[in-house]
């Protein structure tokens, strides 16, 4: 019997760790009970094999049909039967208390346990990954004229702070800061929109755009400012080139200066509301110029913001 929970134990502990990404805490819980039946086999294999265990005043000792239990000058005879109803009792008991506390562990990552997390979300449950980190990107628009895409509200900031809270991360949310212009920066480098000269985004404010960027603030635990763009292109002439910060087509960086300036009206915007210049940057595209001896380097660049 003790050969056979090694065997099980082991098996049911690697696969579901294996597969254990898929599963969530499932998968944990299972997983947990697989490491304990297989403790427990190695436990009574080691003392079968061993015949009788001593520790200071107290011994255990196997015969063929009784297992003898002496503690502290008390004797426990256990017989066949009843041994069995021992082993049993030994095997679920510990199992039960180690799966329970499992169950309600709520993981921060992939590094502290096997498995994804499942949030309920309207209803509908959400399967979150546990990888390093989170990024979400293109956050910032706050209107758009493709039928296919939705002006970006209040409430989907806070459906991103939800998640944020339940699955106990901090979401890294680069923008693409232009709806956001305020004094139509955008307008004095044509290159950071569409409309080149001609941006004018005044229209297009209200008092969302304050309590957006407030929001964002007040909840820095759940979103981290990030930097995507001011665009999410270069434009000449209100043509798209792909890649604000490296030309994908060319595959070359763009003019220097043009690039600064982009980092300068992001800065910019980002003042408006009080913001700092953001830590953290996934490019478009996840395009960027890298060259650790230039000084025009997109590393070098940025850090000039800090």
């Amino acid at each position: 019997m003790s050969a056979y929970a090694v065997v099980i134990g082991s098996t049911i502990s690697i696969g579901v760790y294996l597969k254990g990404i898929h599963l969530g805490p499932t998968a944990r819980l299972v997983a947990i009970i697989g490491l304990f039946i297989a403790l427990f086999g190695v436990i009574f294999l080691w003392i079968c094999y061993k015949d009788k265990l001593n520790y200071k005043n107290s011994s255990l000792e196997f015969k063929t049909k009784e297992l003898i239990l002496q503690l502290h000058g008390y004797q426990i005879k256990l017989t066949e039967k009843k041994l069995f109803v021992l082993m049993l009792l030994l095997l679920i008991l510990p199992t039960f208390v180690a799966g329970t506390i499992l169950a309600n562990i709520q993981p921060l990552n992939m590094l502290t346990a096997v498995g994804s997390n499942a949030i309920a979300i309207n209803g509908t449950e959400v399967v979150m990954p546990f990888p390093m980190t989170v990024t979400i990107d293109d956050i910032g628009p706050r209107y758009n004229h493709r039928s296919d895409h939705s002006p970006q509200l209040l409430e989907d900031y806070e459906n991103l702070v939800y998640i944020g809270e339940q699955v106990g991360t901090r979401l890294m949310c680069v923008f693409i800061i232009s709806n956001f212009d305020k004094t139509n920066i955008c307008a004095n480098y044509p290159t950071t929109t569409s409309s080149g000269k001609n941006w004018n985004n005044t229209p297009n404010l209200c008092a969302q755009d304050e309590e957006i960027m407030q929001y964002v603030k007040n909840n820095s635990a759940y979103i981290e400012y990030g930097l995507h763009g001011v665009g999410h292109g270069m434009y000449e002439e209100g043509y798209l080139h792909l890649g604000e910060w490296y030309d994908i087509i060319g595959n070359k960086p763009w003019n220097y200066t043009t690039v600064k300036n982009h980092v300068y009206v992001f800065d910019q915007i980002s003042k408006q509301y009080n913001l700092s210049f953001p830590q953290s940057m996934v490019p478009p595209y996840h395009a960027y110029y890298y060259n650790p001896s230039s000084n025009e380097s997109t590393a070098a660049l940025l850090s000039q913001y800090g």
